[in-house]
């Protein structure tokens, strides 16, 4: 052993930084299916995904959204930092509340959705405790 790390130390995964837009528009927001041949197959997501190297999370969410949906977004908040460990890898995801600027119709497989009815939706379980902050809001959120 080098430097002083435990064997666990240098064994352990490194997490992969996502940035993802949690994009509100009045009481809808903004989610996509994922497809059948991606992790998570047939879950909805909302858009985001994998940071570049040492880029800002903030970035990556706004150009995940616009790169996945079509959609530019202007980042307000982050509304929560969760780390999970899923089959395919260990994640710390990045939400943040985002407002579309401009024209905001989405491309497919990205649909507005009722925020009250995200809860029907099949999501990632990384996703449950921002759902639930959603649906269960009595704000109106963008």
């Amino acid at each position: 052993m080098q430097g002083g790390e435990s064997s666990a130390e240098r064994s352990a995964p490194e997490e992969v930084r996502i940035g993802i837009a949690v994009v509100c528009h009045g009481d809808k927001v903004l989610v996509g299916l994922r497809p059948c041949d991606a992790p998570l197959a047939g879950y909805w997501e909302f858009p985001g995904g994998k940071c570049h190297g040492s880029e800002p999370v903030e970035a990556c969410a706004v150009r995940e959204c616009c790169e996945e949906t079509g959609v530019q977004v202007a980042v307000r908040e982050l509304i929560a930092e969760v780390r999970h460990q899923y089959q395919h890898g260990a994640l710390r995801l990045y939400f943040f509340r985002c407002e579309p600027i401009g024209p905001s119709a989405p491309r497919p497989p990205f649909v507005w959705v009722d925020r009250r009815h995200l809860s029907t939706l099949p999501m990632p379980p990384a996703n449950a405790a921002v759902v639930e902050n959603l649906v269960s809001s009595q704000e109106h959120m963008g």
